[in-house]
This record gives C-alpha cells, sequence and structure tokens, in this order.
C-alpha cells in the first residue's frame, strides 16, 4: 500500500476536512500545520479547549472504551463520523457549538476502541475487553452512532 499517510483534521473550509497526506511531504506540512496531525485521545469531550484535563489522564486505553479524538490543531475540533449521504461521511466539527451537534447526534463523536471488527454491532463486547492497548497493537475505531 502506501507510506506517508497520516490522518489529520481540521482543515479547509470551516476547519472541518479530514483526510490522509504526507505530513513529511512539505515545509508547509512538516512545520506550518503539523498540530493538524495530531490527536488528543479524551474520556469525555471537555469543555472544548484543546488545554483541558481529561479525567482519566493517566489512564491506559483500554479495548472497548468509549473514545473521543479532539484535534490539536485548534479547540473545538472533534473528529465525528457516521455523517452525511450513506452516514459515510468523517470530518473535523465542534461538537458544543450547537445544540444539534450537542444533543441530538452526540454519539457521531463517540469512537468505539476493537481489537476485531468483531460482529459490527456497537454492542459487541471484545474480546480483549478491558485489557490495555500496548504499543504495536493494531485497532479498530468504530463509531458509536448507528
Amino acid at each position: 500500500y502506501m507510506d506517508n499517510r497520516w490522518l489529520n483534521g481540521a482543515r479547509g473550509s470551516g476547519n472541518k476536512g479530514v483526510d490522509t497526506r504526507d505530513h513529511l511531504g512539505s515545509n508547509y506540512e512538516r512545520y506550518s500545520v503539523p498540530d493538524v496531525y495530531k490527536w488528543i485521545v479524551r474520556s469525555t469531550s471537555g469543555n472544548g479547549k484543546r488545554s483541558y484535563t481529561d479525567p482519566k489522564k493517566g489512564n491506559c486505553l483500554k479495548h472497548d472504551d468509549i473514545i473521543y479524538l479532539q484535534n490539536n490543531y485548534m479547540d473545538n475540533r472533534w473528529l465525528n463520523g457516521a455523517r452525511g449521504s450513506g452516514n459515510k461521511g468523517v470530518d473535523t466539527r465542534d461538537h458544543l457549538g450547537s445544540n444539534y451537534e450537542r444533543y441530538s447526534v452526540p454519539d457521531v463523536y463517540k469512537w468505539i476502541v476493537r481489537s476485531t471488527s468483531g460482529n459490527g454491532k456497537r454492542s459487541y463486547t471484545d474480546p480483549k475487553k478491558g485489557n490495555c492497548l500496548k504499543h504495536d497493537d493494531i485497532i479498530y475505531l468504530q463509531n458509536n452512532y448507528m
């Protein structure tokens, strides 16, 4: 497949864009916008500030945990999925910025950490539930919306 592809967010119009790019391929990507490639793992959405201290800070991330991924480029940008036609879209939006995002579709911002794809249902119990992730573990991220 391809080397030099990193997930990045808070791109484009409204800082909503998410894609994979070559972080090391240009001086602009490497030095002007390096934080678009960094994600903060959260147990809660917090207050939107990147400086927010997560209540589970220092704890290990476990299989079957539900997490939020906040982009480190700017405050109030979380990875979300199951958007748009066919519920296939992924972008970064302000989860706390409107009543619709906060109360009508809060689960689009939640991701379930999996060791396997299982049966595809959100209610599936991961066989490694409760085990801490280790370096070099391969994971799946399942959107918690549907």
